[in-house]
């Protein structure tokens, strides 16, 4: 790590993103269960009662849809006197008298003691008693409202509750909206058995979803903030990209920057790369890993033993100047501690090398029609060296081709097709056509451009390759 900025502001922003993310999810959740209670569920096993709705009824938070009732059970609540209290338990068996006011008809019926309450109270007349608690499983024969007693059997004694009371049902429940709408839908009618976890009714509550929707979108853009922030803290530690040598600008420590100041530079002499502009024509041919030979202007010694290179980058996108395109190739020089930066630099790149090959200048080949044509001499006649050279002469640096000045006008000339390999700027390759040691033709221009003058050049095959080097200088 090369420095460590501040980042106490981030931190702060970062920490009230996360709450507000979790008051979002809150009230999220909430609304959800909201909407998820407008379907309304039977919370009982029971008959329907007091049906209050019907679909397409608007309602409120809280508001009475129905009510269920469970008729299999009623209870009774009666007092006992308190002489009885210990002869007395829950579970016990008990005999109940169930009184119908509005048909006049009495009934008998088992029942079991469900509670016994702690402490017994005094009547009004004196008496100390307790309450008991009775069940009774209804035979569809009892109703609510009827008046009933309770007698048990203590020790073969006979024992009667202090009076009588009403019997009503066991579980009642009044069913409400947790949360408003519209009636959408409505399964059950007065009357009705459900059993519990029954769907009685579906609310629509299109602000609520719309709500919930506004909040989504509130908790999407705050997670997308707290995102942005955590990765803007990732900034305040800045590290060094790669192995190498740092430069720090005009900088103390407690300085204030901001965005986009330079604070140094990071530089590896170890590995070092140059650009070079490639010809359009030629990009084509370069390809990455291809080796390369380098000089350097500032070191003379390379013009003799280049240094050793290898292409590692071409672009894809070039740059057009006077209706000449060329894409930069970035070339990289083997470790070399007399290198700096900034020393200006030449790669040639060779792009393909045969070995023992035929070839001739590139100024004996005639293109005719697509074909490639040399003019081979031949005859009795006899070729002598050139001893001055000049524009009657070429030369080779490979020392495998000799050129011939024509002394013997009865020497002929044929016109021979050849087929032609790679080549460099001032040679090609001849594949087939010709043998070594045939003279050839070769065609100049003088300087003033108006002047022809031939010479000849004996083929032959050159002891270590002719290389098809493309070079270019940067």
């Amino acid at each position: 790590m090369i420095f460590e900025i501040d980042d106490k502001d981030t931190q702060l922003q970062i920490r009230q993103l996360r709450n507000s993310i979790a008051q979002a999810q809150l009230t999220r959740d909430s609304n959800m269960k909201d909407l998820q209670s407008g379907t309304v569920t039977a919370p009982i096993d029971g008959e329907i009662l007091d049906l209050q709705i019907k679909e397409g009824d608007s309602l409120s938070n809280n508001g009475t849809l129905l009510t269920i009732t469970d008729k299999s059970k009623l209870k009774l609540l009666v007092s006992f006197n308190n002489t009885y209290r210990d002869k007395l338990s829950v579970g016990q068996k008990v005999s109940v008298k169930a009184y119908d006011t509005g048909r006049d008809e009495l009934h008998i019926i088992d029942g079991s003691i469900s509670g016994i309450s702690t402490p017994s109270y005094t009547t009004s007349d004196g008496a100390e008693v307790y309450n008991v608690g009775v069940i009774i499983e209804n035979s569809s024969s009892l109703a609510e409202g009827m008046v009933g007693s309770v007698e048990c059997n203590i020790d073969g004694v006979i024992v009667k509750s202090n009076g009588s009371s009403t019997l009503n049902f066991l579980k009642s429940m009044t069913v409400k909206a947790s949360s408003g709408g519209i009636v959408s839908t409505l399964n059950v009618e007065n009357g009705q058995n459900v059993m519990k976890g029954d769907i009685l009714a579906e609310l629509n509550n299109e602000d609520l979803q719309l709500t919930i929707q506004t909040n989504d979108l509130k908790l999407e853009d705050l997670h997308s903030q707290l995102q942005t922030a955590e990765e803007k803290l990732l900034d305040y530690k800045i590290y060094a990209p790669f192995d190498g040598t740092f430069t720090l600008n005009d900088i103390e420590q407690g300085n204030s920057i901001k965005q986009g100041d330079i604070l140094g530079s990071v530089a590896n002499y170890d590995t070092m790369e140059f650009y070079i502009d490639v010809d359009e024509l030629d990009i084509a041919k370069i390809q990455v890993g291809q080796d390369a030979k380098i000089t350097i202007d500032a070191i003379t010694e390379t013009n003799d033993s280049p240094l050793k290179g290898a292409v590692t980058k071409i672009a894809v996108e070039g740059s057009s100047s006077n209706g000449v395109s060329t894409y930069p190739v970035t070339v990289q020089i083997e470790e070399n501690p007399a290198l700096k930066g900034g020393m200006n630099a030449n790669a040639e790149i060779v792009v393909n090398q045969k070995t023992d090959v035929l070839y001739v200048p590139v100024d004996a080949v005639q293109k005719r029609n697509g074909k490639s044509f040399v003019s081979v001499v031949s005859g009795a006649g006899r070729v002598g060296r050139n001893s001055n050279g000049g524009a009657n002469s070429a030369s080779n640096s490979e020392g495998t081709a000799e050129v011939k000045k024509q002394e013997n006008t009865e020497q002929t000339i044929e016109m021979r097709e050849v087929q032609t390999g790679i080549s460099t700027e001032d040679y090609i390759e001849i594949v087939s056509g010709l043998k070594e040691g045939e003279a050839v033709v070769v065609t100049s221009v003088s300087s003033s451009g108006n002047n022809r003058q031939n010479s000849m050049m004996i083929m032959g095959a050159p002891p270590t390759g002719g290389g098809n080097n493309f070079r270019r200088d940067n």
